[in-house]
């Protein structure tokens, strides 16, 4: 006999989706039991294990089933899905591997808390300062300073009032994100 129920999900309190989640993780253990959630939610895809989730693939006739393995971040990441699914390069899995590199960096010693510090850092892993940043602090224009690709991507991001500095290109973005992975796989 083949049953099914659809849930749907839409606008759910974040301590709402945990117990639904939880639900259904321990639903998913019983005999003759399979779950299908489709979510854009990171917050779910963070509840999950790698071994919950599955990636579907359209190939011409038919479906493939690939199932998602860690990756680069050590905790299922829906920016990183996207990476690897559709290669979405986009500034989110960017703040995200930025922010794990940096606490790797923090692991040898806790200055790298400091973005000058983590940038070198960066240097000492291979990346290059080959980026100028204008940096305006407290209505005055400071003199340029350069910084890795991965620090001049995240000081546009968080500061998008400084208007003294280029945009970053996508292929920047993409180089960027690169670098880091490729750091991140000579850490493990």
């Amino acid at each position: 006999m083949l049953t099914h129920d659809t849930v749907e999900m839409t606008s759910s309190h974040k301590e709402h989706q945990k117990l639904l989640i939880h639900a259904l993780k321990s639903l998913s253990n019983e005999d003759n039991t399979q779950i299908i959630l489709t979510t854009h939610s990171s917050d779910v895809v963070k509840s999950l294990n790698f071994s919950n989730l599955r990636l579907l693939l359209k190939d011409k006739d038919s479906t493939i089933i690939k199932t998602i393995e860690t990756n680069y971040l050590p905790y299922p990441s829906l920016n990183e899905v996207n990476y690897i699914a559709f290669n979405d390069i986009g500034i989110e899995y960017h703040n995200e591997l930025y922010g794990f590199l940096q606490s790797k960096a923090m692991d040898d010693d806790n200055s790298n808390s400091k973005e000058e510090a983590f940038d070198n850092w960066l240097v000492s892993k291979g990346c290059a300062k080959n980026k100028s940043w204008v940096k305006i602090s407290q209505g005055n224009i400071k003199p340029p300073v350069n910084h890795t690709i991965q620090t001049y991507i995240r000081d546009c991001i968080h500061h998008p009032e400084n208007d003294k500095n280029a945009p970053f290109t996508d292929e920047e973005l993409n180089n960027s994100i690169l670098q880091m992975t490729d750091i991140i796989k000579v850490l493990d």
